[in-house]
């Protein structure tokens, strides 16, 4: 049953983000009680009533066999066509994350932004802190050098988004962002309040801007931080502690799921998910159980349609009954012909 609700959450989450256009992967490494690193695996994705959610994915400590098996014929990338003569290039990432990211990221760093760098500042299209006045010169060009960045990276027709972005601007100069948003008293930022009102409201805006509305949504997707991975360490910890240190990948994710995507108590999406997981659960194996319809509720006298059976408390330890009046319990004591203990003390003084 654990693992069935694990599954379900993990399934409901790859469904929302198959219906997503746009999303992102961010990997992190995170050490466990083991002192083992496993790769952690989040998705960032825009859902369909524009929120956007940063959710765990998958975990995995062995990835250097699942990379094995998946190139094999039959596997997942076997149409890859890897191969034998790949398999070291295969396996040298997977197998030395863990050694070489440190030195690997400070190699690298410069070089991956000096490349994620323009296509990261044309996003400001989007600040409105960066938004001329509608008097100033510079309004009517705003813009322009930014959208055919975007264009070019993201395949957007240019004319067709140079004309959104003509008019978007001047949408954007209509909305009213909070004094405390523009002085950075807010969590959000001016161009994330911009993003998310925008893709909040793209029912009504995607007739006009369908690309600007693209890009708004890949713009926050895109995983700036890992501080949002980083919380997953402490469901490491409380899930694989030393006295379970063994657990394998699809032990471990279902915890995870439950725990940071699954849905909070007492409410109707967690009601359905352990309906639901029920039904899977009774139909994996033939069980001689009664049927689910004729589990009892809670305080009713119809016993129809619930699976929660009540929660009741029980002490552990032994009842004895004492009696409140001593004199009580040496009559009854003498009428079945027992002496009371008072008695023989008695008697022996």
């Amino acid at each position: 049953m654990h693992l069935l609700l694990g599954q379900l959450t993990k399934e409901k989450l790859i469904q929302r983000v198959k219906d997503a256009k746009w999303f992102s992967i961010l990997v992190d490494e995170v050490t466990n009680c083991a002192t083992l690193e496993q790769l952690l695996i989040y998705v960032d994705y825009v859902d369909e009533d524009g929120e956007t959610n940063f959710d765990f994915l998958e975990s995995s400590f062995n990835l250097v066999v699942e990379s094995q098996t998946a190139i094999q014929p039959g596997g997942d990338y076997a149409s890859l066509e890897l191969g034998l003569k790949d398999h070291g290039q295969v396996e040298a990432f997977p197998k030395n994350v863990v050694v070489n990211y440190t030195t690997a990221l400070e190699r690298n760093l410069d070089k991956r932004f000096q490349e994620a760098a323009p296509i990261l500042e044309a996003f400001s299209i989007f600040d409105p802190s960066c938004l001329p006045k509608l008097e100033d010169l510079a309004f009517k060009k705003y813009g322009v050098d930014e959208i055919k960045v975007l264009h070019k990276q993201f395949q957007f027709d240019k004319d067709h988004t140079l004309a959104q972005r003509y008019n978007f601007k001047y949408l954007m100069s209509s909305l009213k962002v909070p004094s405390a948003v523009l002085r950075g008293k807010n969590d959000l930022s001016p161009t994330e309040f911009i993003l998310r009102k925008v893709v909040k409201e793209q029912v009504t805006h995607r007739i006009n801007f369908p690309q600007i509305m693209d890009a708004a949504q890949i713009c926050l997707t895109q995983p700036m931080s890992n501080a949002v991975v980083e919380r997953v360490a402490s469901a490491v910890k409380k899930v694989k502690t030393r006295l379970r240190s063994r657990l394998r990948n699809d032990m471990m994710a279902s915890p995870f799921h439950i725990s940071l995507n699954g849905p909070n108590h007492d409410t109707e999406e967690c009601k359905e998910m352990l309906t639901e997981a029920t039904e899977v659960w009774r139909k994996t194996h033939f069980r001689n159980l009664p049927s689910i319809k004729k589990l009892p509720m809670d305080g009713r006298s119809d016993h129809e349609g619930s699976l929660l059976y009540p929660a009741t408390k029980a002490d552990n330890g032994i009842q004895v009954e004492f009696p409140d009046d001593p004199q009580v319990a040496g009559t009854e004591a003498q009428e079945v012909g027992e002496v009371p203990a008072e008695t023989e003390l008695d008697a022996q003084v």
